[in-house]
């Protein structure tokens, strides 16, 4: 696989929402270590490090062993490596057993499955921003 890459998310891809249908996904590759700002429209999974921000309106995934310090937004967020920072997703957060978040969390809805760690500031509303419901899960 290419360090940078582009497709186009097929309509029966597992685990593919219905608003991910027909955008590009860019995958950055796991030897890459990368700080700046990542933003758009489309979908992108990380394998490799990045040290910045990402403002995305579509999925970002955290794939494992990927690691992203920063501000983190997306529409969905999958996250199977680690993440540092403030992570916020427009509709939903997503935890594997693998993965390790540690900071300020704003969601509408979190799933998390067993293994997973979460350790700061979490807020769950439907604005993302709101209420406020502080402690640590792990």
């Amino acid at each position: 696989m290419a360090l940078f890459g582009k497709k186009k998310v097929p309509k029966t891809q597992p685990g593919a929402s219905s608003g991910s249908k027909g955008k590009e996904t860019t995958y950055l590759g796991q030897k890459l270590k990368i700080k700046g700002t990542v933003s758009g429209d489309g979908n992108v999974i990380i394998l490799g490090r990045l040290e910045g921000s990402f403002d995305l309106k579509g999925e970002l995934t955290i794939a494992e062993p990927a690691s992203v310090m920063g501000e983190i937004k997306a529409g969905l967020i999958s996250v199977k490596g680690k993440a540092e920072g403030t992570v916020v997703a427009h509709n939903k957060l997503h935890l594997e057993p693998s993965a390790k978040v540690s900071g300020t969390v704003r969601a509408k809805t979190i799933s998390m499955l067993e293994g997973a760690q979460l350790d700061g500031e979490m807020a769950m509303s439907s604005s993302t921003g709101a209420h406020s419901k502080k402690g640590t899960a792990s």
